[in-house]
Parts: structure tokens; C-alpha cells; sequence
């Protein structure tokens, strides 16, 4: 039996009258693959209706856990029963990312059939956790509201609601991996944006990046992703982008003193670095073009601008940056001209508004180019992006210790520590883009081997990979 889009319910309703329990099992498990925020609500009240208990229940997970996507642009939402709309804006298991969510969507959907449902406001209100919610959003969208503004009551709910609710899990900010842009398979560059939680151990789509842009760096600073520099259009930029994580927005940041590519970035504080690379399009640049200067964006200060805090003893492009400790930066690998790859580990110190170059070296085991490191607490891990080599530097003790194999290459993935764990996303497993993977692969040190965790929506190479707290 072939079951489709257009005949799934039909034959579920048939199935069930005639007792087909095989058919009714078929029909509720394609159902299931097909949930969509603008249809989880009808398949809910489809699976209550015909007593299809797992159905409903599913869908209803489903809809809680895309609540703010259902409430903002499903259809069904608006002709949801007064007393399932208050099932789900009562709950505390919704997926919102602010309580202001939850007050547009009762708005919504009173405005749908506003003669008939404008006197449900109140009730309805009465789940809305006003405390919760921002004091500019409420002096200047929730009190001038017409359901707000010509009713006492509604006006008391506003002011008068306890200062001791709780907020509902979805708005507390929690630890995610964001993984930005790189190539697929195609060769592409993709603008796509994409989240983890570790605790759903799911992905979700974020907003496109502005522009395409390729061999440019990624740094988290303030729970904010910056993407700084690279190359847009085939030419090099000192373009910086922002993404405010807590609007999940994409705004213009001040741009770099110069273009750069192929370089490398990491944040102190709220201090955002950039180290290296070229202002060439191509990593085989000349000696002449490769950046020499270490530039700082102080993002707490009220007047951004970027300036220069050190001058790099060995410039170089394609080495990797990461933030140690609270003061100090640390330079793995890259390509130095004239040199060719190197195996050196530098290490620089932050004076007052400047970085000190210490003159202190860990060397490799073997040199390293586009090096994929994390530090987590006095561990620094480094990967070798051409192989599947992970080693582990204590940078107290100076000792290197080589760890498991990683299961399979992530040529240019993207490494990042979530919740005190080491994450490798992506990347390709050969020297050809084509071959770009959505592979996620997730260490545990105690018992130093790798497994395999959800893999990311979308095959990437060459991306930036970071982690913030995130509504």
C-alpha cells in the first residue's frame, strides 16, 4: 500500500473503522514524518478525534517544541479553540525564546476574529508572565495595546502579576554550538547559519548571513558571533558582521584597519582579536602582502573602533587562535613565508590595552596548517584537519599527549568546547570540497575515544564553529 500527502488521513479514517491496525500504524508513522509547524496542530486534533493516542501525542511535542514558529505563521493556529490555545500558552514546556512570544501570539489570534474573541483577552492574558517581560517592550508595545489599554483588568494583569513567577526553560539562554557558513558539496559558499543544543541534541536553522564570504574567521564574544574579514566576490575585505543572539539578527560591526584572509581570531573578555593572515585572496601569498599586526575591537566600549594592540615577531596565515585562560592568546601552526609550515606554538600576554609577545615557544610534534584548536580549562586540543590526529597540550605541566583517532578526517571542520566537551563538525574527509560531510563527532575524555552525535542540517566545509549562550 502506498501512502501519500494527499490520502494519509483518508485512509487512516477507513483503516480505523474497518479495525486495520497494520493501516492505521502505517498511516500514524507517516503522518509523523510529515509534521510541520503548519500542520502539527490539525494532526493533533486529527489523532484525538480518531483515538490515535501517539499521533496526538507526537504532534503535540511537535507543536510545543516550534510554538513560537506555529503561533507566528501557521494558519491552523488561528482557528485553535479558546481552550486549546490557553492548553498551550499556559505551559511551561512551550519553546519560546522570550515571554514577549507568548503575548504576541495571543494577540494574533484574537485579531483573526476580533468581534467574537476580544473578550477572551483577559483570560488569555492572565498566562502572559508580564515580570518576565522587557520594560521597554511593555511601556511601549504591551500597555499601548488596544486590548490592553481600554481594559482595567487587562492594565492590572500588566502591573499587578507576581514578581516571583518563574520563566519558562525555553527563555533562559543555555550553552549551543553555532557553525557559520563554509562550502557544501557543490562548492557553494553557503550563508546558512545553523544551531545545537546538547540538550535536545538537535539542530535548528538561524538567520543567513548577510553576504557569501569565504577564508574569514569566527569568534563568539559577549554571546555575539562576529565574522570578521575573508574573501566576498573574489576579492579581500575588511568587512565585520555581527549576529546578536539575543534579537537573532545580523547587523554591520565596525570594519577591520585592513582587509584580511586566511587568518585567525579569538576573544579576551569583551575584547575581540584578529592575528594574520594576507591580504591576498589566495593562501600561497607573497611575504609582502601577509598581515604583520594584531588588531582589537573593544565590543563593550560605547565608541567601537578597531585598533592596533601588537605587532606579530613571525606573521603568518592559516594558523589558528584561541583564547587561554584570562589573559593570554595562543597561535598554533600556520604558513609563515618563506618558512613554509610551521610546527611552533606562540604565545602572547595582555598589558593594560596591549598584547606582549612572550618569546615562549611549545613546539609540535609535526608541523601544522589550518589547525582546528579548543581550549578547555588548562587543556589546549589541536586536530590536524588532514587527518584524523588529535593531541592534547597541558599547557601548565607542558605536556603533549597524543588521543584517539578521530573516527573519520574533517579537512577544514570546525572545532569548538561545548559544555566542557570537544566537538569536530564537518568538514570534508579528503582533499575535495565534494566531499563535504555533516559529520559531528563529540570526545570523551575519561574514556578517550569518540562517538557520533546528530549530525548538522547541512554538509559544510571550511566553516566557522563556535559556542554562546543562546535563548
Amino acid at each position: 500500500m502506498q501512502v501519500t500527502v494527499d490520502d494519509a488521513q483518508d485512509l487512516l479514517v477507513a483503516a480505523s473503522l474497518f479495525q486495520y491496525a497494520e493501516v492505521v500504524n502505517t498511516c500514524c508513522r507517516f503522518l509523523l514524518t510529515h509534521l510541520h509547524p503548519s500542520n502539527c496542530l490539525g494532526v493533533e486534533a486529527f489523532g484525538h478525534h480518531h483515538v490515535c493516542n501517539h499521533l496526538a501525542a507526537e504532534a503535540h511535542r511537535f507543536a510545543l517544541e516550534n510554538f513560537e514558529t506555529v503561533a507566528s505563521e501557521s494558519d491552523e493556529f488561528l482557528e485553535l479553540p479558546e481552550q486549546r490555545l490557553e492548553s498551550y500558552i499556559s505551559s511551561n514546556d512551550i519553546e519560546v525564546r522570550m515571554e514577549e512570544s507568548v503575548f504576541e501570539a495571543v494577540v494574533r489570534w484574537i485579531a483573526a476574529d476580533v468581534n467574537n474573541r476580544k473578550s477572551t483577552a483577559c483570560s488569555l492574558l492572565s498566562h502572559v508572565r508580564f515580570p518576565l517581560i522587557a520594560s521597554s517592550y511593555l511601556q511601549f508595545t504591551v500597555l499601548p495595546h488596544y486590548h490592553v489599554a481600554q481594559c482595567s483588568r487587562c492594565l492590572a494583569l500588566v502591573s499587578g502579576t507576581p514578581q516571583t513567577l518563574s520563566p519558562r526553560p525555553s527563555t533562559i539562554a543555555k550553552e549551543v554550538m553555532v557553525v557559520v557558513g563554509g562550502s557544501d558539496s557543490r562548492g557553494e559558499i553557503l550563508t546558512s547559519v545553523e544551531v545545537y543544543s546538547p540538550v535536545k541534541c538537535c539542530w535548528k536553522e538561524l538567520p543567513d548571513m548577510p553576504a557569501p564570504v569565504q577564508y574569514c574567521s569566527v569568534t563568539a564574544v559577549d554571546d555575539d558571533v562576529f565574522v570578521c574579514g575573508g574573501v566576498v566576490d573574489g576579492k579581500t575585505v575588511a568587512a565585520v558582521w555581527r549576529f546578536v543572539s539575543a534579537t537573532q539578527q545580523w547587523l554591520p560591526a565596525p570594519a577591520l584597519m585592513q582587509p584580511r584572509a586566511f587568518h585567525s581570531s579569538a576573544a579576551l573578555s569583551r575584547r575581540l582579536y584578529v592575528v594574520g593572515g594576507t591580504r591576498n585572496t589566495s593562501s600561497s601569498a607573497p611575504s609582502e602582502s601577509v598581515v604583520g599586526s594584531i588588531e582589537c575591537l573593544d565590543v563593550g566600549e560605547s565608541s567601537q573602533q578597531w585598533r592596533v594592540v601588537a605587532t606579530v615577531p613571525c606573521p603568518r596565515l592559516g594558523s589558528q587562535t584561541v583564547a587561554y585562560g584570562d589573559r593570554s592568546l595562543v597561535e598554533v601552526g600556520g604558513l609563515q613565508a618563506g618558512t613554509g609550515v610551521v610546527s611552533t606554538v606562540e604565545l602572547y600576554s595582555l598589558d593594560g590595552q596591549r598584547l606582549v609577545y612572550s618569546g615562549e615557544q611549545f613546539v609540535l610534534p609535526e608541523p601544522i596548517y589550518e589547525a582546528r584548536v579548543a581550549a578547555a580549562g588548562d587543556v589546549l586540543y589541536v586536530v590536524w584537519t588532514d587527518s584524523r590526529r588529535v593531541i592534547s597540550l597541558n599547557m601548565e605541566r607542558r605536556i603533549f599527549r597524543r588521543l584517539s583517532d578521530l573516527r573519520s578526517v574533517h579537512r577544514y571542520g570546525g572545532t569548538t568546547v561545548l559544555r566542557g566537551q570537544l566537538y569536530i563538525t564537518g568538514g570534508s574527509e579528503c582533499s575535495l570540497v565534494s566531499d563535504a560531510t555533516s559529520t559531528v563527532e563529540l570526545y570523551n575524555a575519561e574514556a578517550d575515544e569518540w562517538s557520533e552525535v546528530t549530525p548538522m542540517c547541512h554538509a559544510r566545509t571550511g566553516h566557522g564553529c563556535v559556542t554562546i549562550h543562546m535563548r
